[in-house]
């Protein structure tokens, strides 16, 4: 049987994972790139669980740069897993989709799964509220976070992140004045949210509604001098 022929069988089955590692090889000294590729794609998917196949594919995808292959790659395989390895896979797919790819919405699906599976990490809300900004879906982003700070369970550190998360998301001219709510709340538990605070008083000020307000004026100069 020729190489090319062999190359032809399938890769399912038992020992599916070896055939795919020996089909790649054949594949490799003939030159073949979608070759190799393909060997250890479904060599991967016949044995998900293979460590060296696993890598194999990983290092292919990552040394040529096929960013959107290893993206969709470790999405499926963080979908397919669970707990902390599930969460992690996720978050690695969606680091490549915005970073590499720029393609926030699919980084949206696959941080959406991961805090799904781990509702109770607040540094992975962060990172979707972000995203879904990033996406155009800055009012699920805010929505997301008012859901976060209504908890019992948030540090006050956590809290002042969050407030001055969604006051950043606030930017549309009838937003500014939520904006600055949260930014005082923050404020009021971290001075160090004073920059902030003024930063947002004087937007506020620029608008048709703050314009002429002698009472943002006060406050401005209130916080800057604090």
């Amino acid at each position: 049987m020729t190489g090319v022929q062999t190359c032809a069988l399938p890769i399912s089955g038992e020992g599916a994972a070896e055939r795919a590692l020996s089909l790649a090889a054949i594949r490799q000294q003939m030159g073949d790139d979608e070759g190799v590729a393909r060997a250890l794609r479904l060599g991967f998917e016949a044995s998900p669980g293979h460590a060296e196949l696993r890598a194999r594919l990983a290092d292919f995808y990552n040394g040529r740069e096929r960013w959107a292959d290893l993206a969709e790659m470790l999405a499926a395989e963080g979908a397919a897993a669970e707990g902390a390895t599930s969460v992690a896979r996720l978050r690695e797919a969606a680091a490549l989709y915005l970073d590499k790819l720029d393609r926030p919405a699919d980084a949206t699906t696959a941080l959406a799964l991961a805090a799904s599976r781990a509702p109770g990490d607040l540094s992975l809300l962060v990172e979707l509220a972000r995203c879904l900004g990033r996406a155009g879906r800055p009012d699920e982003s805010r929505e997301r976070i008012g859901n976060a700070l209504v908890r019992d369970d948030i540090t006050a550190a956590d809290r002042v992140a969050l407030l001055r998360l969604r006051a950043e998301l606030s930017t549309e001219p009838d937003q500014l004045a939520d904006a600055i709510v949260d930014l005082e709340a923050a404020y009021a538990l971290s001075p160090a949210v004073a920059p902030d605070l003024a930063a947002g008083l004087e937007r506020l000020r620029t608008t048709p509604a703050g314009s002429g307000d002698r009472s943002l004026l006060l406050r401005l100069f209130d916080v800057t001098l604090d």
